[in-house]
């Protein structure tokens, strides 16, 4: 599964460093950061989406928000970076 994950931090004074390891750890290192507040992750773990929204929303603070979306590839357009349409077409 390819998920989309967009969120605002907004927290002041939080340090990220736990959310951005965890995004790469738990999806073993097969994640893109394709905006400032969007990565695409793809996940072949075993949580479902309400398992790993759990999962991300420990690690961020507590007036953090996010969506977390399948990316599905059948309609999908934009204007991104070559290398972000590379890695998802090779993940799709």
């Amino acid at each position: 599964m390819i998920y989309q994950l967009s969120y605002e931090l907004r927290t002041p004074g939080k340090d990220y460093t736990s959310l951005y390891a965890f995004l790469e750890k738990e999806v073993e290192g097969n994640a893109i950061h394709v905006l400032r507040d969007t990565w695409w992750i793809k996940y072949n773990g075993d949580k479902n989406v309400s398992e790993l929204c759990e999962a991300i929303k420990k690690e961020m603070g507590e007036k953090d928000i996010f969506f977390l979306s399948e990316i599905s590839g059948k309609e999908i357009n934009g204007w991104m970076a070559s290398s972000n349409w590379k890695w998802l077409n090779e993940n799709v």
